[in-house]
C-alpha cells in the first residue's frame, strides 16, 4: 500500500496516546475520516472504545451524521450499544469514547 502523503491519516493510524487512552488495536472506521480503536483508559484501566473523526475537509452531511451518532449514543441505553463516556475535540479530530454495556471485551 503507498502512500497518500496525508500525514494527519498517518497520525491518526498510528496506534499512541490520545488523551487520556492508549489505543491498542484499530477495529474498522471508514477512511479517510474515521478510525475506531480498541483501547484503555490510562487513568482507570478501562476498557474503551475510541472513535477518532477528522473534522478538516468532512462534508456537511457527514457532519450532521456525527452530531446525530453523539447525541444518539449519550441518549440510548442497550446492552449491545456502547455507553458514551467522552467527546472531546483534539486538534482537527473529534474523539469520542465508550465502554462496552456488556462484557464483550479482553484488554
Amino acid at each position: 500500500m503507498g502512500s497518500t502523503g496525508d500525514t494527519t491519516m498517518a497520525e491518526a493510524e498510528a496506534p499512541a496516546p490520545v488523551g487520556d487512552y492508549e489505543l491498542l488495536e484499530r477495529l474498522g472506521g471508514r477512511p479517510p475520516y474515521t478510525s475506531v480503536w480498541r483501547a484503555v483508559s490510562r487513568s482507570t484501566g478501562t476498557p474503551v472504545a475510541v472513535k477518532q473523526v477528522r473534522l478538516t475537509g468532512l462534508p456537511a452531511r457527514l457532519r450532521d451524521s456525527l452530531d446525530c451518532e453523539v447525541r444518539f449514543l449519550a441518549a440510548v441505553s442497550h446492552p449491545n450499544i456502547i455507553r458514551l463516556i467522552d467527546v472531546v475535540q483534539v486538534r482537527r479530530r473529534l474523539l469520542f469514547s465508550g465502554t462496552p454495556r456488556r462484557s464483550t471485551w479482553t484488554s
